[in-house]
């Protein structure tokens, strides 16, 4: 249903590097933060389909910041 759809959220701010998942399963990798080549993951919160990116590859984020929104059961 839609209100278990989810906002993939970064643990910590640096450059964000995707991966090129659209269907994921909780816990899959969606991502990497490098900060100062300190690499942390960035992972499904559910199941379902990548339908939006918030930011593109490469691009600066910050701890906190939604990075992807993620539709469960499409």
């Amino acid at each position: 249903t839609a209100t278990s759809d989810r906002a993939v959220i970064s643990p910590e701010g640096g450059l964000f590097h995707a991966t090129n998942a659209t269907k994921v399963l909780q816990g899959d990798t969606l991502g990497t933060i490098d900060r100062q080549g300190r690499l942390t993951e960035v992972v499904a919160p559910v199941s379902g389909t990548i339908t939006h990116w918030f930011v593109l590859d490469t691009e600066r984020v910050r701890s906190g910041q939604p990075v992807a929104w993620i539709t469960v059961g499409e």
